[in-house]
């Protein structure tokens, strides 16, 4: 054994060498279990790596290993996955045994059956789908004319193994999805067909006919989107597109005709119905649903019913162990039950239309979806799995009927016979039908049920169900008659009207219900009137609301435009692989939140900067996630009431500070300072976790842009805000960043965990879109320095790519390489032709950023830009108030830009005269331009202990490439939507004209008031500079939106006033919880 290594290291060390004796002994000597490598490998995914290693990876499970320990990264996850992609069925069912998770995604979005089915290992598919599922066997898949199934079946058909199985969740207590996949053969390892079936149409069974069937009609996704929207990728299968009009229908019968009870069975498992209790919860009893309570005229008839499909689900047909070499010598299928199963016994909906959408496998019953009236916002699942890089919950917004499914109607031409054979029992479903009811003559049931229902006068099943349904339509009708007269007052002609909840997105708030108005509701029809006039004003008699509705506590950290439920609220198909569902997706009108985001439960003033850099308070972001997942990496650590942030990262061994100062001596930059003397001072960290590299630089003068998605290191983000550090939510996808072209002299991605040969290598040559001439990309990652053979592979294709881009290698150490963009296009016009990637068409606008696809495409340099050899820029600080070299783009002059910059000092100095005492040197940190124009705002706060996000709006001359080029930051943004921000994360938002520019847009003011409230922080600032009538309109709303006036200021009284500009500073007022508003109002 080696010296020097920790009992840890060497327990890893007997893992390799099948020492079991050797790891029982270091294990009771305090060795851990869980113990990483530098590859984040633990014992156990070594162990499952292996199939010699079974008896090791036996024994690491009994001490107590954990069998769902992750691995990020490329090619990772849990020990179940690698597993799966080797094909080791053994270990495969050894961890399922104990507990393991087969729906737990990789950072890769692909589950263990996925990896297994993209590597063609069979067995392993098996045993994980005979784990999971609700209904596996062999079905007959009809695929001609229909007068041919009838008459010649043999020749259209052919058999196929069918499985239903869950999607989507990862905690086994959550709701979760179906899908539907068909093989041809046992051996198959990749289905023929994927079918989700929440989203399919399952038609009307056809289960008492003599040629029963059921089928499914799938509705794919429209042209252009391949089938990895309708279901995640399997392996590396060409994707095909699809028509808009193109439907998938699938029609299964038995798979002989003396065995249709198991078409039966398939047909419950689409409606997520298995057969007896799951295999994960063997432990518990298996029962029914509860079903909510039956109509008050026919509870005898409910329970009866009930009571049939209890004894149903308790049948437990045989199920022989589907491996490989399986041949089906018998003309009867076989199928899942409860000892191989996954699930619990789910909800159940009696639509016949459709497929029910989602499964409860707690088992427990919900007669009616728990939506809050007060605030009036779009309802979401109460719990949100976070646990993984693309997990989701399954919601359905659609209420769910649970009462006991009533017997269906016959088909007509059935009415006639009674006794015809291949009618079953409608009551009982299982003996066949022997008698009709009197009087209507409906075939029913067996002589057994029929005597029941005779004794207890139920009447007749069928007629009972004709009425039922003529009964849910008439009341539906009442309801949508009864919701046009509370909500389209104005359509029958109704003035005086008011309606009971928010009005989402309305231009005006004089429709809210009256328990948030200050008085009654008596416009004279005026309320559908547009507020888009500042000017007009308000009369005297004019309603504001007295307070807005605070948002439930779980919405305490919404970002409206990123909100993960809308995404299956809103039934979004995105693709995944290409992290369409981190980018922005705002709801419409109809499913805003206009409510106020309450803080959590404890919420403290945040630490002031510098502390800030290194501690926050842990009740402010009550998420601990990161500091569990990189204990061993120093990202963070809790501290009784405070998380703390050691500077430490992946790749930081020593800390940010001295690898920052490795990058600066790799490129021989002067005392080892990455400003280069101010040559560097902007930078995009991509992926970049809670910061800390972002965190380091500001010392050295130097401005990081902070970039990552909410995926599954949690809340990262948030945590960069509430440290200080200037960060943005956002990942590189399919659109462009929100940044102009040349904006960062370097770029920086230290184990991003991003595939940068995706696509032609599209993100790459988004970075180089971003680069300045010259700029540079530092790449920390395993691919630049491990010797694995796929590490190799990446890095060869890597650096082939890269060298068509004409980058070329400044400096290669240790696990760092860093690229140099070319300061020409001479390169670019030396390739020989036909080198991909192109350079992109004349026409294309490199600073085009707002929902623009990104583009396999090189940015040429302009004519200027290439006559300059480089950016042209002055070192910082010069360059903050020196004109930048692309000014006469937009026709300004030198004297244009120093004229902007003298106003705005002099205004800024106005501010904090009119702040006074309210504001301290450490009072304001993070601090957002929401129209920033050149950026001579917050080129004035220089002196301040500050940073500044200047926004450039979308619609406006697009001057943010003049911010970068003065070495400051900012992004473009629309505001008729929700910035792509944390909640409480701005101690100032300076709104110039912001309100005054929506006059000409169809947006709500008050949604961007309610909106600027989300992102202001609890005793933050708001500057408001615009045109009275504007300052007047916000003033009514200051008791509603818990702010309070600090300072004014006209035209008359401020001699830097542009014309009839006003300016009004507020403050916000700190309130604790959503509990404690309510009760003071």
């Amino acid at each position: 054994m080696g010296q020097g290594q920790s009992k840890d290291e060497l327990l890893f060390q007997q893992v390799s060498y099948g020492n079991i004796e050797g790891i029982k002994a270091l294990h009771r000597e305090g060795a851990s279990l869980e113990w990483m490598d530098k590859e984040a490998k633990t014992p156990l995914i070594v162990a499952c790596m292996n199939h010699q290693l079974y008896n090791v990876a036996k024994t690491l499970i009994e001490l107590g290993a954990n069998v769902n320990a992750y691995r990020p990264g490329r090619h990772g996850g849990t020990p179940l996955h690698h597993a799966a992609k080797r094909g080791l069925e053994s270990i495969v069912k050894l961890l399922l045994l104990h507990g393991a998770n087969p729906l737990v995604l990789n950072d890769d979005c692909l589950t263990a059956l996925e990896v297994a089915r993209a590597k063609g290992h069979g067995n392993a598919v098996r045993a994980i789908e005979n784990h999971l599922c609700l209904f596996c066997g062999w079905l007959r898949e009809f695929h001609g004319p229909g007068f041919l199934e009838v008459v010649a079946p043999q020749l259209v058909s052919k058999k196929v193994w069918v499985v239903v199985l869950p999607v989507g969740s990862r905690n086994l207590t959550r709701p979760y999805k179906l899908e539907l996949a068909i093989y041809s053969t046992l051996q198959d390892a990749r289905p023929r067909t994927i079918i989700a079936l929440w989203k399919a149409n399952l038609q009307e069974p056809k289960l008492h006919q003599s040629d029963p069937s059921v089928t499914i009609v799938d509705n794919t996704t429209k042209s252009g989107r391949c089938m990895c929207a309708v279901k995640r990728k399997i392996g590396g299968d060409k994707r095909r597109n699809l028509r808009e009009d193109e439907k998938t229908r699938v029609k299964l019968g038995p798979a002989s005709e003396n065995d249709r009870q198991q078409l039966t069975w398939f047909s419950n498992a689409c409606k997520g119905i298995p057969q007896t209790s799951p295999g994960f919860l063997q432990n518990s009893v298996a029962t029914i649903p509860p079903t909510a309570p039956p109509a008050a005229e026919d509870p005898d008839l409910a329970m009866a019913i009930s009571a049939s499909l209890q004894s149903a689900m308790q049948e437990r047909p045989p199920f022989p162990d589907a491996q490989p070499n399986f041949e089906a010598s018998s003309s009867s299928s076989a199928v899942n039950t409860g000892k191989q199963g996954f699930l619990g016994t789910p909800n159940q909906s009696t639509s016949d239309s459709e497929l029910v959408h989602e499964a409860n496998p707690g088992g427990v019953g919900q007669a009616d979806a728990g939506f809050d009236l007060d605030p009036s916002a779009p309802p979401i699942a109460d719990e949100i799995p976070t646990d993984g890089p693309i997990h989701y919950p399954s919601i359905d917004l659609s209420p769910v009927d649970m009462s006991s499914p009533v017997a269906e109607e016959l088909p007509k031409e059935e009415e006639k016979n009674a006794s015809g054979s291949g009618s079953s029992c409608v009551i009982c479903l299982d003996a066949p039908a022997e008698g009709a009811c009197i009087p209507c003559g409906h075939v029913a049931g067996c002589m057994s049920c029929l005597n029941e229902v005779k004794a207890k006068k139920w009447g007749c099943p069928v007629c009972r169900a004709k009425k039922k349904r003529l009964v849910a339509s008439i009341c539906v009708v009442a309801i949508f008659l009864g919701f046009l007269y509370v909500y389209g007052g104005s359509i029958f002609g109704s003035q005086n009207g008011s309606s009971s909840a928010l009005e989402y997105g309305s231009r005006s708030l004089k429709r809210l219900g009256s328990s948030y108005l200050g008085a009654e509701d008596d416009t004279d029809g005026k309320q559908a009137e547009s507020l888009s006039s500042f000017r007009q004003g308000y009369g005297e008699d004019d309603i504001v609301p007295k307070s807005f509705p605070v948002c439930d506590d779980r919405h305490m950290e919404l970002i409206p435009c990123l909100d993960r439920h809308l995404i299956y609220q809103m039934r979004m198909k995105l693709d995944l692989s290409v992290m369409e569902h981190y980018e922005r997706h705002c709801p419409p009108a109809e499913r805003r939140y206009n409510c106020l985001i309450p803080p959590p439960s404890g919420y403290k003033i945040p630490i002031k900067w510098p502390q800030s850099r290194d501690e926050v308070w842990k009740a402010n972001i009550p998420h601990t996630h990161l500091a569990h997942e990189k204990s061993d990496q120093n990202w963070m650590v809790v501290k009784g009431e405070k998380i703390v942030f050691p500077g430490g990262g992946t790749h930081f061994h020593y800390g940010a500070g001295k690898y920052i100062a490795s990058i600066a001596n790799m490129l021989n930059f002067s005392n080892n300072n990455l400003n280069n003397e101010g040559r560097l001072r902007t930078v995009l960290d991509v992926g970049c976790g809670v910061a800390s590299f972002g965190a380091y630089l500001l010392s050295s003068d130097i401005i990081a842009m902070s970039l990552a998605p909410n995926d599954v290191h949690q809340n990262q983000i948030q945590f960069a805000l509430e440290r200080g550090i200037p960060a943005y939510l956002g990942v590189l996808g399919t659109k462009r960043l929100p940044y102009p072209s040349r904006s960062f002299e370097l770029a920086h991605c230290s184990r991003c965990r991003i595939d940068w040969l995706q696509r032609d290598g599209i993100l790459l040559l988004e970075l180089d879109r971003l680069l300045r001439p010259g700029g540079y990309f530092a790449y920390s990652s395993p691919e630049a320095y491990a010797q694995d053979e796929e590490d190799l592979r990446i890095w060869r294709e890597m650096s082939d790519l890269v060298g068509r881009m004409c980058w070329k290698i400044a400096a290669k150490r240790n696990q760092t390489v860093i690229w140099q963009k070319p300061l020409t296009n001479d390169c670019y016009m030396e390739r020989e032709p036909g080198t991909r990637p192109p350079l992109c068409q004349s026409d294309d606008d490199p600073d085009a950023v707002w929902g623009v696809n990104m583009e396999a495409c090189i940015t040429p340099y302009s004519d200027r830009d290439n006559r300059a050899k480089g950016s042209g820029l002055a070192p910082w600080p010069a360059r903050l108030t020196s004109p930048p070299p692309r000014l006469a783009d937009f026709g300004y002059s030198n004297e244009m830009f120093e004229k902007d910059t003298d106003l705005w000092q002099k205004r800024v100095e106005k501010y904090w005269n009119l702040l006074g005492s309210k504001v301290t040197s450490n009072t304001l940190r993070n601090i957002m331009d929401m129209k920033a124009n050149m950026g001579s705002f917050a080129a004035s706060l220089r002196d301040k202990d500050a940073w500044v996000m200047n926004v450039v709006t979308k619609d406006g001359l697009n001057t943010l490439k003049l911010i970068y080029d003065r070495g400051l930051i900012g992004t473009t943004h629309d505001w008729c939507e929700a910035f792509s921000t944390y909640p409480r994360t701005y101690d100032l938002l300076h709104a110039w004209t912001v309100f005054s520019d929506l006059e000409k847009k169809d947006c709500s003011p008050e949604d961007l008031l309610i909106e600027m409230d989300r992102m202001l922080r609890p005793t933050g600032f708001v500057i408001i500079r615009d045109k009275q009538p504007v300052i007047d309109f916000v003033k009514k709303y200051l008791s509603a939106l818990h702010w309070e006036a600090v300072a004014t200021a006209d035209s008359s009284s401020d001699s830097v006033q542009d014309g009839d500009e006003a300016v009004l500073i507020i403050q916000k007022k700190m309130w604790l919880t959503s509990e404690s508003f309510r009760d003071t109002e």
